[in-house]
């Protein structure tokens, strides 16, 4: 199980890695659309289209290379005064939680998206940029933050369990 988790943490490693290229594309989208409107009085009729689209992907993509990385927000000043197998127990409360949120939202998800794929379903605006790819990528996404809540789920349990600490750093030491 703990070589399970250090394969989704490296998978979402490389996620975050690879679409965070997409947070300087939306910043140059919008300075584009800036300028067109502002300066020269020719607006696009895409360009914020396109970023929340961007923006919905990287949001999608990121939510795994976050939780693998610790940034999900929580409640440090509580969080911090409890014993390592205290924390251990709740970060697994809030995994399971976490699992059946992201459950249903994978569920539903993937049912939206194969209906938009079927329909190739595209944006109501005058635009009319497709929805499909960006709603299966939101799947994907969802699929990833799953996989890391279910890795760190096991690495909890096992800390709980033994009263060891692990993390993706020390993981590796345990694995070889």
């Amino acid at each position: 199980m703990l070589r399970f988790s250090a394969i989704v943490d490296n998978i979402n490693e490389w996620m975050g890695k690879i679409f965070l290229i997409i947070m300087p594309v939306i910043a140059l989208i919008g300075t584009y659309e800036v300028m067109m409107r502002y300066v020269f009085s020719r607006p696009t009729n895409w360009a914020w289209e396109i970023n929340t689209e961007l923006l919905c992907v990287a949001c999608a993509m990121g939510g795994g290379y976050a939780l693998l990385k610790g940034t999900h927000v929580r409640v440090d000043v509580v969080y911090n005064l409890l014993p390592r197998r205290a924390k251990a127990i709740l970060d697994s409360v809030t995994s399971i939680l976490a699992i059946t949120f992201l459950g249903v939202l994978l569920w539903q998800g993937a049912e939206m998206s194969w209906y938009s794929i079927q329909v190739r379903q595209t944006t109501k605006s005058m635009f009319r940029s497709p929805v499909y790819p960006f709603k299966t990528i939101i799947v994907i996404g969802t699929s990833l933050f799953l996989l890391q809540v279910l890795a760190n789920l096991v690495r909890s349990v096992y800390t709980a369990y033994t009263g060891k600490a692990i993390g993706p750093e020390i993981e590796e030491d345990i694995l070889l």
